[in-house]
């Protein structure tokens, strides 16, 4: 059972300032996401607005006993300050699914779609793996997805120090991470051209799929910047338009009236799939929710169960 040291009733800065969290609490908890000048003196609940509180808890301390465990929780992947993850150990030698969290290209979820379920995952037995990767500015293709190759490249090179490797891995992404995390899905942009393992299967939640009209407009504009309205940019960076037969089986979820993400994204993605032959799995929930993560409380709750049994399936 995990134990709960870290609670809606801590303060933000306490928080920062746990003795386990001193040499990473920029990367773990990071002021472009915690106005700490208007916060810091508060409880975490006063930013209760912004996160799904609990779940944010509950991957927090699943950190915290990692890092008391002696684990380093945050390794850097290359050079640059955005090059950084988060592995939280499963079982040694057990199989590994890879985390990007959304934030439309301007940044990193890591609150609500990265700690929680990677500590949901531990508690399955496997070991997750939270990728942060360039956005705002920087965020012009292809950057992201260079980030999460040399991601991959990083934990390949590593496979013995950290007790698992790639094979059969699952790739999983939410809202703009579903987009990034599916174009490296496909061969013409992701593991072929980088030379990569293929995933043994994706997870895609609520996911920005299209480049086109139906695209969410921040992300669009973040990633294709200049280019956005350019037809051979919106095309590649379309994901509808890039699968093939050896897309990775897939399962894809998204609530039926997303307040952020027009749900056509995932009904152009299940076309795709179907017309491709790629095996998949498709689910809609009632309600207009975007960015839950675990989606505990929700009409989308279990889809993580689901979506492990989709991936062992194959």
């Amino acid at each position: 059972m995990l134990e709960t040291i870290i609670t809606p009733d801590m303060q933000l800065n306490e928080l920062r300032n746990l003795p386990e969290f001193r040499e990473i609490q920029n990367a773990l908890l990071p002021e472009s996401l915690f106005d700490l000048p208007r916060y810091g003196e508060k409880p975490l609940s006063a930013q209760a607005d912004l996160w799904r509180l609990p779940l944010f808890c509950e991957g927090l301390n699943r950190a915290l006993a990692l890092r008391r465990a002696g684990c380093p929780v945050c390794l850097r992947y290359g050079p640059e300050p955005h090059q950084f993850l988060f592995h939280f150990p499963g079982v040694p030698g057990g199989r590994a699914v890879i985390l990007c969290p959304g934030g439309a290209y301007s940044m990193v979820s890591l609150p609500n779609e990265g700690y929680p379920v990677a500590a949901r995952l531990n508690s399955m037995g496997y070991h997750a793996v939270v990728v942060n990767y360039r956005t705002g500015a920087a965020a012009a293709a292809p950057g992201p997805l260079d980030d999460l190759a040399a991601a991959l490249r990083f934990l390949q090179a590593r496979a013995g120090e950290l007790e698992f490797g790639l094979d059969g891995y699952l790739l999983m992404g939410f809202s703009a991470g579903g987009h990034l995390a599916g174009c490296l899905g496909t061969e013409s942009l992701g593991w072929k051209r980088y030379g990569l393992p293929r995933p043994g299967a994706m997870a895609l939640c609520y996911p920005v799929v299209t480049m086109g009209a139906d695209s969410e407009p921040e992300t669009k504009a973040n990633l294709l910047g200049m280019h956005r309205a350019e037809p051979d940019w919106v095309r590649r960076y379309s994901l509808e338009l890039q699968i093939t037969a050896d897309y990775p089986p897939t399962y894809l979820w998204q609530y039926d009236h997303d307040r952020v993400v027009p749900a056509v994204n995932s009904r152009l993605l299940d076309r795709a799939l179907t017309a491709g032959g790629v095996p998949h799995e498709y689910e809609t929930f009632p309600g207009t929710d975007h960015g839950t993560g675990l989606a505990d409380g929700t009409a989308a709750a279990g889809w993580l169960d689901r979506a492990v049994r989709f991936w062992n399936a194959k």
